[in-house]
């Protein structure tokens, strides 16, 4: 296994979560799951995906960010991120 990835749906809002075993990261697979599972998204009627990361996982952040996420809030060390679709 080289990581997985679940979109799980409340009613249009979606909830992301990603992982990628790390001699993978810069392999391009988490963007790979991350535009399969939005697409997937879109095509179910989800208009709006969240997900919470660590204020200390850096790669994760910037990776969420090239796929349109913006921080809306933090909390406990982590920081939540949305984005429409």
């Amino acid at each position: 296994m080289v990581g997985h990835a679940v979109l799980i749906p409340y009613d249009d809002i979606g909830e992301l979560a990603t992982f990628v075993r790390p001699a993978y990261q810069a392999a391009g697979v988490s963007t790979h799951l991350i535009r399969g599972l939005l697409g997937h998204g879109v095509a179910n009627g989800i208009d709006h995906v969240w997900l919470t990361v660590s204020r200390t996982n850096c790669i994760a952040m910037n990776l969420y960010r090239s796929a349109g996420f913006e921080t809306t809030a933090h909390d406990r060390g982590e920081h939540e991120m949305e984005r429409s679709l």
